[in-house]
């Protein structure tokens, strides 16, 4: 699993630096795919298998263009010798994951998000708990 929330930059190649908390967990490959939020989300290969099981049990008919939008967003990917990832220049410009970037774990992935969407969203987040009634079926 994967937590914690981590501020690293972009280099000028779209490179980005990883923790090692979170790599070491990725394994030699793994999946980079383009959300339908604002951000990149990296899968290890056995969650991206299963996240695929469950897009493919919805029927066709009614999701077929969903499908083929996710599937043409993603990509395997794999460290560099130096530990980063090649963040691919479409999902890079469509995310505007330039400079300052922040990487947060989100259970059974790492979400890549541009700085100032990510602190605007924590923000969101932060003022909806706030005002959220949990039911008894919340026992945290």
């Amino acid at each position: 699993m994967f937590f914690g929330t981590y501020e690293h930059s972009v280099d000028s190649k779209g490179r980005v630096f990883l923790p090692i908390k979170l790599t070491c967990k990725l394994g030699e490959n793994f999946v980079v795919t383009r959300t339908l939020y604002d951000c990149v989300s990296v899968y290890r290969l056995e969650d991206w298998e299963k996240y695929v099981e469950k897009l493919e049990a919805l029927p066709n008919y009614k999701y077929a263009n969903l499908k083929r939008l996710i599937y043409s967003r993603t990509q395997v990917a794999s460290l560099d010798s130096q530990g980063r990832l090649l963040i691919p220049i479409k999902f890079r410009d469509d995310m505007n994951l330039k400079g300052d970037i922040v990487v947060v774990g989100n259970n059974n992935s790492i979400e890549l998000w541009a700085k100032d969407t990510w602190t605007s969203l924590e923000k969101q987040y932060e003022e909806e708990m706030a005002n959220i009634e949990f039911g008894e079926e919340v026992d945290l």
